[in-house]
């Protein structure tokens, strides 16, 4: 309800964790605190507008990004106002993912989608394909990916139709194994 104090508790989480070597995650990105409907079982409409959007959700996540937040998590929402793809959800939107997040504020970070196992993002799309999508949105990591060898199969089937491209790939190990090695592992 308060966009300060929800920033401030949790910059101080935030720091209180990665000083002690556990990367912090920020979530639900861009923001899943006013929704109706449950993204284990639908896709939740955010009706909003990009000005309230920048003034109540994204709020709280510019001031974890400036504050070295290491990790971000998507949220399976759809955004009208910030991307207008149909039914499109958050996670697989390079609108929202990779030019808001990454260019717009700047987050260098590690971007993990939610559990691809909930109906908000996969009801609408083949197997395999919401979690290639989500890669070629920006995201770096997918996370409960119901079938593996669907996921994999379409990933391939995107870089070779260049939706994807192999220093995407690359790109994104070597953001985990920076991650790995900043934390001791």
């Amino acid at each position: 309800e308060n966009r300060e104090e929800v920033a401030s508790k949790a910059a101080l989480y935030m720091k209180g964790m990665q000083e002690n070597g556990v990367t912090a995650t920020a979530k639900h990105f861009p923001g899943h605190g006013d929704t109706n409907v449950d993204s284990h079982f639908d896709l939740p409409v955010i009706p909003y507008s990009r000005e309230r959007l920048d003034s109540i959700e994204l709020w709280p996540f510019r001031k974890l990004i400036a504050e070295g937040t290491g990790c971000i998590m998507t949220a399976h929402l759809n955004l009208p106002s910030l991307d207008s793809a149909s039914g499109l959800p958050s996670t697989l939107s390079p609108l929202i993912i990779n030019d808001l997040l990454k260019k717009q504020l700047g987050f260098r970070g590690l971007i993990i989608t939610d559990a691809m196992n909930m109906q908000g993002v996969t009801k609408y799309f083949k197997p395999g394909e919401a979690d290639a999508r989500a890669l070629a949105a920006g995201n770096d990591v997918v996370e409960f990916v119901i079938d593996v060898d669907a996921a994999i199969k379409e990933t391939k089937s995107f870089i070779s139709s260049k939706k994807l491209t192999s220093e995407d790939i690359a790109m994104k190990c070597r953001k985990i194994l920076a991650l790995k090695y900043w934390s001791g592992l």
